[in-house]
């Protein structure tokens, strides 16, 4: 017996003697909880579009679970139906209005372009984790979605790399740093990703990056400057 068959198996024992409570109401709870099994394995085996289908068909006035409308909201969000899985996740946020919850509203406002409120679900997330690192990726992700200076950008970047130096974001922070035309800036923080990360794809592309940079400041010595962006 293949695992989704044996969870909805034992989910089903679980509520069994729910199938003849309250007629109707109860009955469409236990179909959305069916649903929702359903939904898991299809993520799990990364048929989305499979997943989505079955996701059209539950009546979300139906689920009361925050985890299930989350995974409901993810589906959509794979897909590229941003606002659909916003919609979604605020009524996981009107029930409980969690880290996660929030910092993916967010993520979604930027998404959809909605700058406004991705700002308030920003300082939401940032007066409940402060001292997060996904607090500078959702500022970064903001600012970079609205087109600010590349010097406010690399000044959050340089804030997540002391807080925690992940491979993604050194290379995001050298990426801007070459746009910005700080090229020594660039070559240095190739370098420290090579350093700490030693191999690997990230780490391959910034060895292609510091050798551009160095290129480019040979080339042309006067080059150096800041642009703005």
């Amino acid at each position: 017996m293949n695992s989704y068959k044996l969870e909805i198996e034992l989910w089903t024992v679980r509520n069994r003697t729910a199938w003849n409570f309250r007629g109707g109401v109860r009955m469409g709870r236990i179909d959305v909880g069916l649903k929702c099994i359903q939904l898991r394995s299809l993520i799990e085996k990364r048929e989305y579009q499979e997943a989505y289908e079955v996701a059209e068909r539950i009546n979300l006035d139906k689920v009361t679970s925050i985890v299930d409308l989350k995974v409901i909201a993810s589906v959509y969000e794979r897909l590229g139906k941003y606002e659909e899985a916003k919609d979604i996740l605020l009524r996981s946020y009107e029930k409980k209005p969690t880290k996660m919850v929030i910092y993916r509203l967010a993520y979604l406002c930027v998404k959809t372009n909605e700058f406004e409120d991705a700002e308030f679900f920003y300082q939401e997330f940032s007066n409940m984790a402060p001292n997060s690192p996904d607090r500078y990726i959702l500022r970064y992700g903001i600012d970079r979605a609205k087109g600010v200076d590349y010097l406010l950008r690399i000044a959050t970047l340089q804030k997540l790399k002391q807080i925690d130096y992940m491979e993604e974001w050194g290379y995001e922070l050298a990426k801007v740093y070459h746009k910005a035309g700080l090229y020594e800036e660039c070559i240095q923080e190739c370098n420290d990703l090579i350093t700490w990360f030693g191999e690997g794809i990230i780490v391959e592309k910034a060895q292609m990056l510091g050798l551009e940079a160095k290129e480019v400041e040979e080339m042309c010595p006067v080059a150096q400057g800041v642009n703005h962006g």
